[in-house]
C-alpha cells in the first residue's frame, strides 16, 4: 500500500472536520430540544420557546409566537424539531456529503485507507477541542499588504471565533 498523499490527506481531514462539526451542531439541538421535553409548567415552557436560543424553532415549522403556544402542544412542538433535525435536515446534509465525496472518487480512497477512516467513527482518545481543530491545519495566507491577505485575515478570525463559540456552547450543555 502507499503513502497517502497530501491531496487525500486533505480530503480527510476535510471529512473529519465536516463532521466534528456536523455532530457537535446537532448535540447542541438536541440539547435544547431535551431541555424544552423537560419543562413542567406552561411559564417555563413559553420562556424557553421566547428565549434567543430557540431561533431555530422558525426553520423546524414551529413559527406560531411563543405566547400563543399552548402547553398541551409539547409533544408536538418536540416532535417537529426532532424530525426536521435528527431524519430531514441530517439526511440531506449527508446525502449531500456522500455526493460530494463520489465527486472525489473518494470510495477508491475509502477502500485503499480504511483504517484512517475508522477513526472518524471511533469515539477519539483524547479529547477533541477547539484548539485541536485549529492545529490540524496551517493557513497559508497572501503576501503582506495585499487585498486578498486582509480578506484571508479576516475568514480566519471568523473560524477560530466559530470553533471556540462552538466548544462554549457544547461544554455549557454537556
Amino acid at each position: 500500500m502507499s503513502k497517502v498523499s497530501a491531496y487525500e490527506t486533505q480530503i480527510l481531514s476535510t471529512i473529519l472536520l465536516w463532521l466534528f462539526i456536523f455532530l457537535t451542531d446537532i448535540a447542541c439541538l438536541l440539547y435544547f430540544i431535551l431541555q424544552l421535553q423537560d419543562t413542567c409548567s406552561e411559564g417555563e415552557f413559553h420562556d424557553l420557546l421566547s428565549s434567543e436560543d430557540y431561533d431555530f424553532r422558525y426553520i423546524c415549522g414551529v413559527s406560531k409566537p411563543s405566547f400563543r403556544t399552548p402547553f398541551s402542544e409539547k409533544e408536538k412542538v418536540v416532535s417537529a424539531m426532532c424530525l426536521h433535525y435528527t431524519i430531514l435536515v441530517s439526511l440531506a446534509e449527508l446525502e449531500q456529503l456522500r455526493r460530494g465525496l463520489a465527486v472525489q472518487n473518494f470510495n477508491s480512497l475509502m477502500d485503499s485507507y480504511p483504517a484512517l477512516l475508522r477513526t472518524a467513527f471511533e469515539p477519539p482518545q483524547h479529547e477533541i477541542s477547539s484548539s485541536f481543530i485549529q492545529d490540524m491545519f496551517l493557513a497559508e495566507f497572501s503576501p503582506k499588504g495585499c487585498n486578498q491577505r486582509e480578506i484571508e485575515e479576516a475568514i480566519l478570525m471568523c473560524w477560530v471565533q466559530y470553533l471556540h463559540h462552538t466548544e462554549c456552547k457544547y461544554h455549557d450543555y454537556v
